[in-house]
């Protein structure tokens, strides 16, 4: 039976968020709960730029609202208030769709009392779904509307991390086609293998993929008896410089 195969790229490369290109791939970087952030553009400072840090956790998935919410000053210099130890993903974006994002896990036992991270915005007519710029019902009609759509006789797959090792614990939200995310069909997780499987009607949907660290990814498809793919789908970490 062939496979899907199903790409959730970085913004590194400004790419479709079901692309086929690989990435560079950075994991989430060790930080002090101190740290200074200088968001940038050409390798120039970018004043402006609004800066939103949300909390994750393995299992529960990360916080739907920013833990905190700042704007970078006229050198391109922000300061967050101390972070209790913990994993973060912090995301910096401006308008036009530019936007650059870490994941930071951080300890108190660091070797420096402030954590200095540069990152350079990027431009992408594909927005993260923690983009300020774009709500998830927006990203979803974009992935119905944008790019082809794989046709499935069940839909059933196998979501991998990009050493090919599969991610248990996947959240993978279906909704009908055409109501912007809010039709919810099915709900279910990866199972240890990062399998899983539901039993849909004949129809179009699109499936919300998603996994603390990783890059969310929308999947249009349909279901036909005529299809002939399973997914592979492979979810991207996030990338800074």
């Amino acid at each position: 039976m062939k496979l899907a195969f199903i790409v959730a790229c970085g913004l590194l490369l400004a790419l479709p968020p079901f692309g086929t290109a690989a990435v560079e791939v950075v994991a989430p970087r060790k930080s002090s709960p101190i740290i200074r952030l200088k968001i940038l553009l050409g390798g120039k400072p970018q004043s402006g730029a609004k800066i939103e840090i949300y909390k994750y956790q393995l299992g529960p998935g990360q916080e739907t609202k920013p833990r905190f919410s700042l704007f970078s000053d006229e050198q391109g210099i922000a300061v967050p208030p101390e972070l209790a130890p913990g994993s973060y993903h912090i995301v910096a974006s401006a308008e036009k769709d530019l936007h650059v994002d870490v994941y930071l896990d951080v300890v108190s036992e660091a070797p420096v009392k402030t954590s200095e991270f540069s990152m350079e915005l990027v431009a992408s007519p594909y927005p993260t779904v923690a983009s300020p710029y774009a709500t998830r019902e927006q990203l979803v009609e974009k992935a119905e509307s944008g790019l082809s759509v794989d046709r499935v006789q069940e839909f059933r797959g196998t979501i991998f991390d990009p050493s090919g090792a599969g991610i248990a614990g996947a959240s993978v939200e279906v909704a009908r086609a055409g109501t912007r995310g809010t039709g919810g069909i099915a709900s279910l997780k990866s199972d240890s293998r990062g399998e899983f499987f539901a039993a849909l009607p004949e129809g179009r949907y699109v499936a919300v993929i998603a996994a603390p660290g990783f890059r969310t990814l929308y999947l249009p498809f349909d279901v036909s008896s005529d299809g002939s793919k399973d997914f592979k789908v492979i979810l991207r970490l996030g990338s800074t410089t």
